[in-house]
Formats: structure tokens, sequence, C-alpha cells
């Protein structure tokens, strides 16, 4: 690479560091964004940071939510996998201001895949924009999915060197699929990184085709081959974290199967399909995708003092500011999800480009393109595609472990820009670009076409009903006018876009006319792009998201029922919030161990237990969960008020009496009728644990010290056969993850109450200790550090085989 080369590239970075800088100034002004998702982490997982702040280690348990559970996806870190470094150089750690690091691995990362598809410079730097800019991961960075964007950030750069090691640079592509898969896992979105498979299927299935039909399919298989090797030795970076992973997606909703016959259709394990697809992308709605307003934009739009719906409230009597505050959150959207954020908008200009590119692109780059496309799109509608999705989720490898498949609109966010930028690159390259016309007249005719009749015709070809317009009506909104607005947003949305197509149809014409030199035509094309889609983004993220840094801790101010039980002078108890719903509640966790939480794999065996006792308050099982404390509304004065449970059971006691369950059924429902402080239920396969009867017993058993992953009790025994429940939630993870002792001598337990652990204690003084030690993690580490520097190694010698100076 010449010198000349390289300044151009560190040119185009720096345009690339001034436009983000320039959308995200507030951080410059030491502003930040808060986020939702963010928000909550931080909640659920201050018990196991404030641990690994303290100690310098890592708690991997925590009870801060659901009663406990394992850490391995709520902030732990794997210092072992050396690839996190790499990935704070990627994103300029502590070099840019807050969370704009993540879009700039967005930038940085298709600017090097089109470079190395031969892309001009300019052209690479406005794909790069169109690409990180893109509506879609701008509405994710301001709620908070972190994760998403920098899985996300690896796409480009995998393609890249696929595409390399098919193209003939097996080596180098071979180290940076390595390289950069092995960063895309451990950023730890699965989803994403599963959906980036399924579009490296069909490249290489395109491919083979290719392949077959030249007669040259050995060097096909070689480089597969090499591809399949880089992959493996991406995972061995990522071992402790897959491992982990893994053990706990057993007895998660994820991956595990409830043993209830209520849930028998989930035998197989994994999610429930209707759960599963319940975020499914509307068929109609994607056409979001070309026009942004399409289907209203949010569930919480913004309208200004000229919409319908203004005008109708002052006209009701609504006084003008009241009015003004009322549709600052107005429920436009009315398309088929829940709620939304914002539209998937990819950018007129991109989709008629894009659309020109399937014309005048040829070769296998084209075909995977669209096909992936396609195949992004119909996972995307989901519940919308039924016939197909059921398959996908019933046969397919691990498609039924995730849910909103409206995610899979990342694939096309990124197809999209880069088929358009290979079209606009081909245009600039082509001598006589002339010969394209036709085709690049038929793409305006469809997409101008589509938006024109959307204009005309749109108000009387949809009801415009969105899912939530009967609770408004009872509320008294006046949805005549609502929906009078979203009339007015589909068309303004289809004029608009249908403008910026005509403009830049209109510029294509200019240069293949020799009207516009080469410079002026793409820096013109390159504006538009950045301010169709800078316009619709500021809509979603502007500078009224960012907030000074003192914000972040209000959000975790407590109430003043929080402040109630922190005066309890023992800590070690649960809370059961029932102020909201405690079941998607992360705040409680902030400052107690609480009975509900937030988070997406919760254990299995808990949410059979939400199901059908918790949901329902039943007392014994909230008393087994030593919940100390129930904060509830005041409903005069509507403050949160904490309520002592004296109920509550502590963290251990003796019972007297086994209830035998003869399955999983049998087993939750007795403790719908049961007496926790003296009775246990456990499942009939324990049978063997007992040599003899429990007996009546006054024996006491207390909590010593605490630790979240070191449990330690004393327990004056006065029988010979004496059994206490403990309450802590049961989990075997890998192996024993959980290893119980008596005396420093390792001791078997057992799981009771369906969620709880059980053990025999024998007569007498005793320490008992329960111990967390997965080996998933600890013996995964080390597996971690050797193919940490094996990847390494390889990539760095990769690079220095490229770019050996040539020898004379």
């Amino acid at each position: 690479m010449s010198k000349k080369s390289i300044i151009h590239h560190f040119i185009s970075i720096f345009a690339l560091i001034a436009v983000l800088l320039i959308y995200f100034y507030p951080t410059i002004q030491g502003k930040i964004l808060v986020q939702d998702d963010i928000t909550r982490s931080i909640a659920t997982s201050k018990e196991a940071r404030d641990f690994r702040a303290d100690t310098g280690e890592e708690a991997l348990w925590t009870n801060s939510q659901f009663g406990g559970m394992p850490t391995f996806q709520m902030n732990t870190e794997y210092p072992s996998n050396l690839m996190r470094y790499f990935e704070k150089g990627l994103k300029f750690y502590r070099i840019l201001p807050d969370k704009t690091g993540l879009i700039f691995m967005l930038l940085l990362g298709f600017y090097f895949l089109l470079i190395t598809l031969g892309v001009d410079k300019k052209i690479s730097v406005i794909g790069a924009i169109a690409f990180g800019f893109s509506t879609f991961f701008i509405i994710s960075l301001g709620v908070g999915h972190n994760s998403k964007l920098r899985s996300i950030g690896y796409i480009a750069p995998i393609i890249a060197g696929v595409l390399m090691t098919y193209k003939g640079k097996k080596l180098l592509g071979g180290a940076i699929t390595a390289f950069t898969l092995a960063l895309a896992i451990n950023a730890n979105h699965f989803q994403i990184t599963y959906y980036l498979f399924l579009l490296l299927l069909v490249l290489a299935s395109v491919y083979l085709f290719q392949a077959i039909q030249k007669k040259n399919t050995k060097d096909f298989f070689i480089s597969s081959a090499i591809l399949l090797l880089s992959a493996l030795l991406s995972v061995g970076p990522n071992v402790s974290k897959l491992w982990t992973t893994y053990s706990y997606s057993g007895e998660t909703m994820r991956g595990g199967k409830s043993e209830l016959t209520v849930n028998k259709e989930k035998s197989k394990g994994g999610l429930d399909i209707d759960y599963a697809l319940k975020w499914s992308y509307g068929k109609m709605e994607s056409l979001n995708l070309l026009m942004p307003n399409f289907y209203g934009g949010s569930s919480t739009k913004e309208l200004n003092t000229s919409s319908n719906t203004y005008k109708k409230l002052v006209k009701n009597g609504v006084n003008k500011r009241q009015a003004k505050k009322y549709i600052e959150r107005m429920p436009i959207y009315w398309g088929e999800q829940q709620f939304t954020s914002g539209p998937t908008y990819l950018g007129a200009i991109i989709l008629f480009l894009f659309l020109i590119g399937t014309f005048i692109i040829r070769g296998p780059t084209k075909w995977w393109i669209v096909i992936g496309s396609v195949l992004a799109l119909m996972i995307a509608w989901g519940s919308n595609l039924m016939w197909f999705n059921q398959l996908m989720f019933e046969y397919f490898p691990m498609f039924n472990k995730f849910r909103a498949p409206s995610m899979a609109l990342t694939i096309v966010c990124f197809t999209a820009p880069l088929l358009a930028m290979l079209a606009l690159n081909k245009m600039l390259t082509t001598e006589n670009i002339s010969k394209y016309w036709d085709k690049i007249k038929l793409s305006f005719y469809i997409l101008g076409g589509l938006c024109l009749l959307f204009y005309l015709f749109g108000g009387s070809l949809f009801s415009f009903e969105g899912l939530s317009d009967d609770s408004l009506k009872q509320q008294g909104w006046p949805i005549d006018a609502i929906v009078s607005d979203r009339v007015n947003l589909l068309k303004s949305s289809a004029i608009r876009s249908l403008l910026l197509i005509s403009l830049v149809f209109g510029l294509i014409w200019s240069y293949s006319k020799q009207k516009l030199s080469a410079n002026l035509f793409i820096g013109i094309v390159g504006f538009l792009i950045l301010a169709d889609i800078w316009i619709v983004d500021k809509e979603y993220l502007g500078a009224d998201n960012f907030h000074k840094a003192s914000a972040k801790e209000k959000s975790y101010l407590p109430s003043v029922a929080d402040q109630q039980i922190l005066k309890d002078n023992d800590p070690n108890f649960r809370v059961f919030n029932l102020s909201v719903n405690p079941f998607t509640d992360a705040l409680t966790s902030y400052h107690h161990k609480s009975v509900g939480g937030y988070h997406g794999a919760k254990l299995i065996r808990y949410q059979d237990m939400i199901d059908k006792h918790l949901s329902k308050q039943n007392m014994q099982v909230i008393n087994m969960l030593n919940t100390k404390y129930l904060i509830t509304q005041n409903k005069k004065t509507g403050q949160k008020q904490a309520q002592l449970n004296r109920t509550a059971l502590g963290n251990a006691w003796f019972v007297n009496k086994i209830l035998w369950a003869e399955n999983a059924d049998n087993e939750i429902d007795l403790l719908g009728d049961f007496n926790a402080t003296n009775e246990v239920v456990i499942d009939s396969r324990y049978k063997d644990y007992f040599t003899k009867e429990i007996e009546i017993n006054s024996s006491t058993i207390n909590l010593i010290n605490y630790k979240p992953n070191h449990l330690t009790y004393k327990a004056n025994v006065n029988n010979e056969h004496a059994f206490a429940v403990l309450s802590e939630i049961y989990y075997e993870g890998s192996g024993n993850d959980w290893q119980a002792y008596i005396d420093d001598n390792p001791v078997e337990h057992i799981r009771v109450n369906y969620l709880l652990r059980g053990m025999n204690i024998p007569n007498g003084e005793h320490i008992i200790e329960f111990k967390f030690s997965p080996p998933s993690y600890f013996i995964g580490e080390k597996i971690s550090l050797v193919f940490s520097i094996l990847v390494i190694l390889l990539f760095f010698g990769a690079l220095a085989v490229e770019f050996k100076p040539n020898r004379s």
C-alpha cells in the first residue's frame, strides 16, 4: 500500500469521525445518552459489579433478581478473552465521546469492506455513512441495544474476510475472518451472529453454484475448509463465554424445556413460537424501508401544532399548553407490532441505487446480496409469514432460540447500502453509463411509481387503525384526528421519497450527459444520502435525548419505600415490588434482592413459578423465597410504601414433613396448598437421598456470611435426621456448579419445592457452605487464553506476510 493511499484512508476516516461528532455534538459538551436498556442492565447487575469492585473477582451468580441466577449474561467479564482489548481500540475507547464509538465501529467496518471490494474511497465514505447512520441502528443506540450494535459492527469485516478467501487471498482472508468473527462472538449478541451465519450460508451457496458452473469446485472446497477452520478458531477465545452460556441456556426459557406437561409443546427446548414471533414486521410495514412514516413512525411520535390531533384537542376545550404536552408522545404508529421506537428506514436514495444494482451488477456478489436480503425480510415478517417461519422454527437448527424476528432487518440494513454503493461505483467507473440507462429508468419508474401511487391513493388503501385505538377511544382521544394525521404522514413520506429519488435520477442523467463532473456528482449524491437519513435520525435521536451526566444517577434514586427497607440492618432477604409489574422490573434490583427482575433468559423453573404461583401472590411461595418486604402503592397518595412480611421464613429452616410428588406437575401443584414452614415438597426421583424418615425437631440454622457466590450457614442439629430447606435457587449448570460442604467435606444437596435447595444435616453443630464454582467458566477461561493468543498470532502473521516489503 502506497504512502499516498494510506494518507487518503486517514482522510476518509477523519471525515467519518467528523460526521460522527457533528451528529453527536452534545457528547462533546459532556452530555450522555440515558439508555433504557443500559439503565436496567446496570440495576440488575449492581450486586455483581459491586462484588468485582470490592474483590477483583467475578461473582458469576447474583441474588439481585428472580431469586437468584447466574450472571453469565449479566455484565460478567471474561478477562482471558484477549479480543475484548482489540474491540476497545476499534471503537476508540475513551477517545471518542460517550457511546459514539459504537457507531464508529459500523462506519469503519463498512468502509473497510467497500475498499476491499475495490470501491472508490469517496463512495466508500458515503456507503459507510449510509450504513452506520441507518435509522435502525440510531434508534437501537438510543434505547441501549449496545451489544447488538457491537455485533453488527463486525458484519462487514467478516464478509470482507470471507470474500477475500473465496477470491484467492486465502491466508489473509481466513485470518481476518477468524479475528473479526472472534470479536463478533465476544460482542455477545448471538442472534445477530446467527443471522450473519444465515447470510454466509447464502453467500457460500452462491459461490458453490458458480464453482460448479465453472467446474472449479476444488478451489471452492479449499476456501470453504479454510473458512470453516477460521470459524472454529474464532470460537476458541470465546470458549468460556460460550460454554457458560450453553450450560446456562439448558435451564432457561431460551434453551431449556419445562417439565410441566402444560408446556409439553416445548419438548424440543427453546422459546414458545407465539412468544418468539411477537415482534414480527408487517409485510406492508416493510415499505418503511422506503418511506419513513409510512406506518406512522413510532408509538410515541411527536406531532406539531399544525397536526389535526392538536387542532382537535384545542377545539374540544383542551388549553393550548396542555395540548402541546399531549402531542409530544402520540401513538401514531398503526402497524402490527405492539409498539415501536421508530421505523427501519434505509433511505429512499439507497433503495433506488440498490434497485439499480440488481440490474447492472453482475456475478455472485449481486446474487448473495439479493437472496440474503429476501431471506432476511421473510424472517423479519415472522408470524406474518407463518408457513415459512414455522418451518424454520421447528426444523432449522437454533432458530427457535431467538425472539423478535424483526431484528433480521439488520441484514437488509447491511445488504441494501452495500449493493447501492457497488451500483454507484459501477456508474462512476463505467466509460459509457448510457448503456445502463434503460435499467436506471426502469428502477426509477418502479420506485418512483410506488411512491406516487401511495401519495395519490394511500389514504384510501388502508384503515389506518392501530392496535391501541379502541383503548384510546375509550379514554376520549380524537381517533378521527389521529387517523387523519397518520394519512398525512404516509402521504408526506411518499412525496418526500419521490422527490429524493427524482433528484438522484436527474443527477444520474446529468452525469451521463457529462453536465456534471464525477466528483460533483458523487458529492451531491453523498450529501443527499446523508441529509435524507440525518433528518429522519434526528427525529428519533436528537439533542433532546442527551442529558447531563447527573441524570444517569437520578434513575437509581431510592423511593420512600426503598429508603424504609434499606434501614433494615440485615440485608439478606428478598423484596417483592408489587407497585409495578415485578417481572419486568429492573430498578428494584439496584437496591434489593428482588423476587422479580428483568431478563430475557430467566431460569425456566422460575418462569414456571411465576406463571403458577408468584403472579397469583401465593404467600406460602412468597414466604419460602424469604420475602421480608412487599412494596405496594398507596391508593390515596400514589406513593410507594414498604410492608413488612412477618411470615417470611428466613434464609434457611428445618422442616418436619415431606410431601412426595410423582412428577413436576404434582410438585408445583402441591405448592398451592402446603405449609412452607413445616412441610417440603420433593420430587420422588430424590427418594434414594433419604435413608430414614426426617424427624420433628427444634434445630436451628442461620446464614452467618453472605457473598453472592459463597454462602455460609451455622446449624445446630439436635437429632439424627434433620432436613433443611435453603431459600436459594437450585441450579446445576454444567454439572454441580453449586457445591455444598458440611465442615469442609463435600456433600450432596437436592432440589425441593420445585425451585429451592435442600439437604440432610447430621446431629451436632456444623458449618454449611455453598460455593459457586462452574467449571465452564474456570476451565473455559484457560482455553480462551490459549486460543486468543493463537488467533492474534495468525492475524498479525497474515498481515506481515501480505504487506511485507518486496525483495529484490
